[in-house]
């Protein structure tokens, strides 16, 4: 099942792609997140991951301008805020790696004598 919808993209960038396009997309954003950091199906913040991560595949993919006013953007690379917020949940998504020792006990009186 995948983390997020074309409709959950479409809210991040407008595109002319279709809706199963942006589907494929998503298929492989998913698998590069369950490699990243395994599965996440049940987690919210895996659905926002794969819509923004989609999306910045989309805007690399279609590098046209995009214009509001006088504001203006030429280059079809993810917006720095996206990179950001992509990083900060890979951060949050990884489990700590977490090594336990083959001591089933500490003995107290050898590890701090006196």
């Amino acid at each position: 099942m995948p983390y997020c919808t074309a409709a959950d993209v479409r809210t991040l960038i407008l595109t002319n792609l279709t809706d199963a396009q942006i589907a494929d997309l998503i298929a492989s954003t998913d698998a590069e997140i369950d490699l990243l950091v395994g599965g996440q199906s049940t987690n919210p913040l895996a659905t926002r991951l794969s819509a923004l991560m989609t999306a910045s595949t989309v805007r690399a993919r279609e590098p046209a301008g995009v214009a509001v006013g006088e504001y203006r953007e030429e280059e079809g690379v993810a917006p720095e805020a996206w990179r950001r917020e992509i990083q900060a949940i890979l951060r949050a998504l990884k489990a700590p790696a977490v090594k336990s020792t083959g001591y089933t006990s500490i003995d107290e009186a050898r590890r701090a004598p006196g």
